[in-house]
């Protein structure tokens, strides 16, 4: 009796010993998401993906979805690729979009970013923004596939597929600054640009602007043309969930002085009062 209980003790210590530990990995480590989001460089906004300093949306993106493990992948392409492949599904969300560039996709209640657009000339040029019609016999330059607001758009599209030679619409994952370098050499005569990246364009090479603004074809008070956000996939069923997370991140990112913190990084503190406050509706 003694021998047979001395037996299955050690069987049973045995089993003990060779069974295989709980995984300490499984335990601590939460399970992580990834999502792709997708735009061409405009920096401020987002910059390039490799950069130090990859755009003032991109780190609130990556910082308000960190807090959901999720990890952020930033990825450059021209904007009609970024549109349609996140459009379709195979990415995530489309970054520093407007209303008007994607009215099917699904965006926070929060705004992101604003946009001024205006054009631009050479220094030493005379002319001024009148209306579309001042923009006729100009050599334009734009990025193919940007929507530009109700009040200039249709004129654009009209250009844009005629077969004038007048329109440069640039299909680049660094379009905005393709279009700079043009007007500085003078095979353009005006472009349509937003502020902040003119700005940001000069300042972040230690140059004088050799460009100036000569009127606004956007009003600031059209909202679907100026408000910018990341926009997520129509075709994701989760898009409205990472909308509804950086609704709330943004306002936490406000109310902390993180949002403030990240904008002087990037010299752009006076967009601050328009951030992380409530998207009004047109």
């Amino acid at each position: 009796m003694i021998r047979i209980r001395i037996t299955t003790l050690v069987a049973l210590v045995l089993s003990a010993m060779l069974a295989p530990a709980p995984s300490s990995a499984t335990a601590t480590i939460p399970v992580t998401e990834t999502i792709t989001i997708v735009a061409d460089e405009w920096c401020p906004y987002n910059c390039n993906e490799d950069a130090e300093k990859p755009g003032y949306m991109v780190e609130i993106v990556r910082r308000v979805l960190k807090k959901h493990d999720i990890d952020v992948v930033y990825k450059v392409m021209p904007w009609t690729e970024a549109l349609e492949m996140t459009r379709q599904g195979k990415y995530n969300a489309i970054i520093a979009a407007n209303r008007g560039d994607a009215k099917d996709f699904i965006f926070p209640e929060i705004v992101q970013g604003i946009s001024i657009i205006q054009t631009w000339v050479r220094n030493d040029s005379k002319w001024v923004y009148q209306g579309v019609t001042s923009l006729d016999k100009l050599r334009l330059g734009i990025v193919s596939g940007y929507y530009y607001g109700k009040e200039i758009d249709p004129y654009l599209r009209k250009r844009e597929s005629g077969s004038t030679p007048l329109i440069q619409a640039v299909n680049k994952s660094n379009a905005a600054e393709l279009n700079i370098s043009e007007l500085l050499a003078g095979n353009i005569d005006v472009i349509l640009e937003d502020r902040n990246v003119v700005d940001y364009y000069f300042a972040s090479r230690e140059m004088p602007a050799g460009i100036k603004a000569a009127g606004n074809p956007v009003s600031i008070d059209n909202y679907d043309d100026t408000y910018l956000f990341v926009a997520f996939s129509p075709s994701h069923p989760r898009s409205k969930d990472y909308a509804k997370m950086i609704t709330q991140g943004m306002q936490e990112m406000r109310q902390s002085g993180e949002l403030k913190e990240i904008l002087s990084s990037y010299n752009i503190d006076s967009l601050y009062r328009y951030l992380g406050k409530p998207a009004k509706a047109q």
